[in-house]
């Protein structure tokens, strides 16, 4: 399988992309500069020249592809709803890297009443409304019949601490 991975110079989306790759998948990744691209062809990671904030370039850089995954940005808006639309009906995979903090109830750390159900409806506090926003579409585009799909990693450990 191709994939494309958004973010694959940062610390999730290289250790996504190093094992895509491990496992026999050829895999492009989003630089931005010089010094990605020498970084990713190291790791045998092709690299692809484009910007979160240009939709052509995320078009031209995910040609080609079976999958994308995002893993730049979970707060990028511009990059989800391009993403979202470039694989819009055309059977390719596209996965969303958010975060289990989107649950946060701003207690600081301190104790809250506040509980939590499956059977709840949920509005995230306002700071962070707009991560769950993005969520919220990627689920909707799946609902549509797209193949999506929404990760919520509770911790990222690694070699680069957390």
């Amino acid at each position: 399988m191709k994939v494309l991975v958004t973010g694959a110079s940062g610390y999730l989306g290289r250790a996504v992309a190093q094992r895509l790759v491990t496992v026999g998948h050829e895999v492009t990744g989003l630089v931005r500069n010089d010094v990605d691209v020498r970084t990713l062809a190291l790791s045998g990671i092709d690299p692809v020249f484009g910007d979160l904030d240009d939709p052509k370039s995320l078009r031209v850089a995910s040609e080609g592809v079976d999958a994308v995954i995002e893993a730049a940005s979970a707060d990028h808006e511009a990059s989800t709803v391009a993403l979202l639309e470039i694989i819009a009906g055309t059977g390719r995979r596209f996965i969303r890297t958010s975060g289990t903090g989107i649950y946060a109830d701003g207690a600081g750390g301190e104790p809250s009443d506040t509980v939590h159900t499956e059977d709840d409806g949920y509005t995230p506090v306002p700071p962070l409304a707009p991560r769950y926003h993005l969520d919220e579409l990627t689920m909707a585009a799946a609902q549509a019949g797209d193949h999506t799909v929404v990760i919520r990693p509770s911790m990222v450990y690694g070699y680069a601490g957390s």
